[in-house]
């Protein structure tokens, strides 16, 4: 009898350190959704309205636990789904175990809720009262509309196209831009645009695979890859309110670089801290591998 009972304990206390550990595993797998989620996707997803993406009820409803390999897919290779929405940028650069817990906490934060009202189509964008810099989704002209606007501060905003990894423009925050509405009077407000086809001479009539972006201390670091070239450009605010940088780390280059800084309108730029006299620029590998520029309006 005394066996049966110690065997009988046995059985409860593993079954016990089993529920704790599969509590435990759940637990971390939520917070790292979570985590992940507001890094990451939270800019553009409201909870129970749809915004500049669509609510976390709509996502949740249309991809159930049984749909997570197709969530996986869409959030790695999006494309135009809702005509209301602008395209989502491809996110390559979190693994299945981070997208799946992003997928994991949707679905836990989403249950019971409903959907609210929608959003009008292309309604006015008004920038929303939270600290710079903020990394925003909105209708766009004079670049693809797949293309991401990071406002540093309340008066500059710098457009990044994820589709040429390319800066396009500068524009002041809170302008009054409306997609292919009012494009005269946007041309007129933008401050700052680099008119070079490619930026690195290694771009060149190749193929660009971005990998999506990480936000380090609210600030976007953009990755994508050339070749065998690995390229990051992380953006923020510069030496004043009129200024912004680009830190770039770059490996995989084999041999000089020639940097193309053609642009509009009257500023300084710096490389390195060290104005430039010349919008054209070669570097070495080594020179290449880590740098900045920052660009005075």
């Amino acid at each position: 009898m005394s066996f049966l009972m110690m065997a009988s304990n046995s059985v409860c206390t593993i079954g016990f350190v089993l529920l704790l550990m599969t509590l435990s595993v759940d637990d971390y797998a939520n917070d790292m959704g979570e985590t992940a989620f507001k890094e990451n996707c939270g800019a553009c997803h409201d909870l129970k309205q749809n915004s500049t993406g669509p609510s976390l009820v709509y996502i949740s409803d249309r991809y159930p636990e049984t749909k997570r390999e197709a969530f996986l897919a869409w959030v790695k290779s999006p494309g135009k789904k809702n005509p209301d929405m602008i395209q989502m940028p491809a996110i390559t650069y979190l693994d299945n175990d981070t997208l799946a817990a992003i997928h994991l906490y949707i679905l836990d934060v989403s249950k019971d809720q409903k959907q609210e009202g929608e959003k009008p189509k292309f309604a006015p964008y008004k920038p929303p009262q939270r600290p710079y810099p903020q990394v925003l989704r909105h209708y766009l002209p004079f670049t693809s509309p797949a293309s991401i606007a990071i406002a540093l501060n309340s008066e500059l905003t710098v457009v990044w196209d994820t589709t040429i990894a390319k800066l396009r423009y500068v524009y002041p925050t809170g302008a009054d831009f409306d997609g292919e509405k009012r494009r005269e009077e946007n041309a007129k407000a933008i401050m700052y645009t680099e008119e070079s086809d490619v930026l690195f001479s290694f771009v060149d009539n190749k193929e660009i695979m971005f990998k999506g972006y990480q936000l380090i201390k609210g600030e976007p670091e953009f990755h994508y890859q050339v070749g065998n070239v690995e390229v990051k450009e992380r953006i923020h605010l510069g030496s004043n309110e009129r200024s912004f940088v680009r830190e770039f780390t770059i490996t995989g280059v084999k041999q000089d670089v020639a940097l193309t800084l053609d642009h509009s309108s009257p500023s300084s730029i710096r490389l390195n801290g060290k104005p430039l006299t010349d919008d054209n620029v070669h570097l070495s590998p080594e020179q290449v591998s880590s740098f900045s520029i920052e660009v005075e309006l």
